[in-house]
C-alpha cells in the first residue's frame, strides 16, 4: 500500500523543525572549549650570558640563550655567530654539536651549523603556547671550547619570537656575551681580607717570578694589575 502524505501538514512542521535544528547547534557551540585569549601584549627579552667571564683554553665552558616576558610563547628561533678562529663548538660522541635544549623547547629539525662561517641557527617551538603565565626561561645551552688566550665573544642574531597565533611577540635582545679566555687565575688565601703581602706573592707564584697571566706572552706589571683587577672586592689591609 502506498502512504499518502499530506504536503500541508508537512510544511506546517517546518518552522518548529527549523526551531529544533537552531537549538542543537547552539547547544554544540556551547559546549566547544573556548579558545585562550591572548595575554596582553607584553616585551620579551631574550638574552645571551655565559656563566663565568674568565675560561681557560681547550676548558670547555657554556653559553646559555634564555627568554623572560613571553606571553603565549609558541616558538623562537635565532642565530649564533662565534669565531672559529677562537671558539670552536663542543662536540658528542657521535660527532653532533654539544647543544642542550631546555625543558619545554622543543627541537623538530631545520637547523644550520656551519663551523666555517661559526654560526648556528635553530627554531624551537614551545609546548604550552596557551599557558597564561608568561615564558621565563633558559631555552638553549651550546658549549664551547676557547682555542686562544684573548677576549673572545659570542653574538645573538636575527632573532624572532612568535606566540601561538603566529604573530610576533615584541622582544628587547642582549645580543652578545664576552669572556676574557687565559690561564687560570690563582686562588685566593684562606684569609678574611687580602694584605698586600698576600696579594704579592699570589701575582708572584712560589718561584718568585711573575706569572704570564693576562696571557700577552709576557711576565710584566701589566699582570700584575689585571690579577688585582680579577681578584673579588674584599678589601686590603
Amino acid at each position: 500500500m502506498w502512504a499518502v502524505v499530506s504536503y500541508s501538514n508537512l510544511w506546517r512542521g517546518v518552522p518548529f523543525m527549523k526551531n529544533w535544528i537552531l537549538l542543537l547547534v547552539t547547544l554544540c557551540l556551547a559546549a566547544l572549549p573556548a579558545a585562550p585569549a591572548l595575554a596582553a601584549e607584553s616585551t620579551a627579552t631574550v638574552g645571551i650570558s655565559v656563566a663565568a667571564q674568565q675560561q681557560t683554553v681547550g676548558k670547555p665552558f657554556d653559553v646559555h640563550i634564555a627568554i623572560s616576558d613571553a606571553a603565549n610563547l609558541a616558538g623562537i628561533s635565532f642565530r649564533l655567530r662565534y669565531d672559529p678562529a677562537k671558539l670552536q663548538l663542543a662536540k658528542r660522541t657521535n660527532g653532533e654539536p654539544m647543544v642542550q635544549f631546555a625543558s619545554g623547547f622543543q627541537f623538530f629539525g631545520g637547523s644550520t651549523v656551519n663551523e666555517t662561517t661559526g654560526t648556528l641557527a635553530y627554531p624551537l617551538l614551545y609546548d604550552k603556547p596557551t599557558a597564561s603565565a608568561p615564558v621565563n626561561s633558559r631555552v638553549m645551552t651550546v658549549t664551547f671550547v676557547p682555542l686562544t688566550s684573548e677576549r673572545v665573544q659570542v653574538q645573538l642574531e636575527h632573532i624572532s619570537v612568535m606566540n601561538y597565533l603566529s604573530s610576533s611577540i615584541q622582544k628587547n635582545t642582549q645580543a652578545s656575551a664576552s669572556v676574557w679566555v687565559g690561564p687560570a687565575l690563582p686562588k685566593s688565601p684562606d684569609e678574611p681580607k687580602f694584605s698586600i703581602k698576600s696579594a704579592m706573592s699570589l701575582i708572584r707564584g712560589t718561584g718568585g717570578a711573575l706569572v704570564d697571566f693576562n696571557g700577552d706572552g709576557t711576565a710584566d706589571k701589566s699582570d700584575m694589575v689585571y690579577v688585582l683587577q680579577q681578584v673579588e672586592p674584599r678589601g686590603f689591609n
